[in-house]
């Protein structure tokens, strides 16, 4: 007969798997409701990402970000490492997505790299994402990192090189990941806001990166986005 504390880890395993099922369909409601209403920004009005980052060079880097959340992404800044920032970040407003395009230096034998942040005001957190494609992919594999500052802090052009070679600390937490035989999501939430910055990349020469930034919190997710989640989902 069980023990009452075999009963009781079982009970906890089984709120656990309610919850990760309940999570999961929570993010995917959003992510079908997003799908249909996250409209395009000035910088890809009438274009894509793909098409703005068909530059002509061996190496590019194409970022795509979407806002779900009711606040605008604001003040971004980038720090390039090695290449050449083609169309820089701009603003990105609730429920719009906007492109940032990145390339080699031309007639050189490098790639791209560098990082780029946008300030969340009303929750004074910056979302930070690190990209690298090097020129030489038999040697040196795609890498993206994304995090949320812990607090408010400026733009730091450390950044790149501690989300390429090091690991989270006081200021940044962040997840990163090489990108050559699989595409992995990387992410990173902030608990104390319940932001949520998540990307993916390819893995070819001219690469798209994919972001997303969204919130845990119902409450500060974008209008267009809350005014479409079924009542059973506004947790």
């Amino acid at each position: 007969m069980a023990s009452q504390l075999t009963i009781a880890i079982i009970c906890l395993l089984l709120v656990a798997q309610i919850t990760q099922i309940q999570t999961d369909f929570g993010i995917s409601a959003i992510a079908s409701i997003a799908a249909g209403v996250i409209a395009a920004g000035t910088s890809l009005a009438g274009t894509t990402i793909q098409g703005i980052s068909s530059l002509g060079y061996k190496v590019t880097m194409g970022m795509e970000v979407e806002n779900w959340t009711k606040f605008a992404l604001m003040s971004p800044h980038v720090t390039r490492k090695s290449g050449v920032i083609q169309i820089p970040p701009v603003q990105i407003r609730p429920a719009q997505k906007e492109g940032f395009v990145a390339r080699k230096t031309g007639y050189t034998a490098t790639g791209s790299w560098g990082v780029v942040s946008w300030f969340v005001a009303e929750k004074r957190r910056r979302v930070v994402i690190m990209w690298s494609v090097p020129f030489n992919q038999n040697h040196y594999k795609n890498i993206l990192a994304v995090g949320i500052t812990k607090g408010d802090h400026y733009h730091n052009a450390d950044w790149a090189d501690q989300m390429y070679y090091r690991g989270s600390n006081w200021q940044l937490g962040f997840e990163r990941a090489e990108y050559y035989h699989s595409l992995p999501t990387v992410s990173w939430e902030d608990t104390e806001t319940g932001l949520i910055v998540a990307a993916t990349m390819s893995t070819s020469h001219n690469a798209i990166v994919n972001v997303v930034v969204r919130s845990k919190n119902f409450s500060d997710l974008a209008k267009p986005i809350r005014d479409n989640l079924d009542p059973n989902q506004k947790k």
